[in-house]
C-alpha cells in the first residue's frame, strides 16, 4: 500500500491518504507542476517567468502583454513610474531607480 501525504507549507497540516495500486492511474492524470520563478533585476523591474494568473486588488484577471518570443514571462515593474503598471515601461531607467 501506498501513502499520498499533501498540505500546505507552515500550516502544519498534514493529510496522509493510503492508497492501492487501484488508484494509480489517477495519480498520473493530475496536471504537470509547473516552476516559476521571479529574479529580481539590479536598479529594474522583476522579470517573472513560468505560468502565471496575475489579478487585481478586485480579484480581477489581468491580461497579459504579448511576448514576442512565445514565452511565459512577465515583467513587473518595482519603481513605480511605469506608464503601463503592473508592466515595466523602462521608466526606471528615466528615473534613475535604485534598489
Amino acid at each position: 500500500m501506498l501513502e499520498l501525504s499533501f498540505g500546505t507549507v507552515g500550516s502544519g497540516l498534514v493529510r496522509h491518504v493510503p492508497m492501492d495500486s487501484t488508484r494509480l492511474p489517477l495519480l498520473r492524470t493530475l496536471p504537470a507542476m509547473h516552476e516559476v520563478t521571479i529574479k529580481v533585476r539590479l536598479d529594474g523591474p522583476y522579470k517573472v517567468s513560468g505560468p502565471v494568473k496575475l489579478v487585481d486588488h478586485e480579484g480581477d484577471e489581468i491580461p497579459m502583454p504579448e511576448d514576442d518570443k512565445g514565452r511565459d514571462t512577465i515583467v513587473l515593474c518595482r519603481c513605480g513610474h511605469s506608464a503601463t503598471k503592473p508592466f515595466c515601461d523602462q521608466s526606471h531607467k528615466r528615473v534613475g531607480f535604485r534598489s
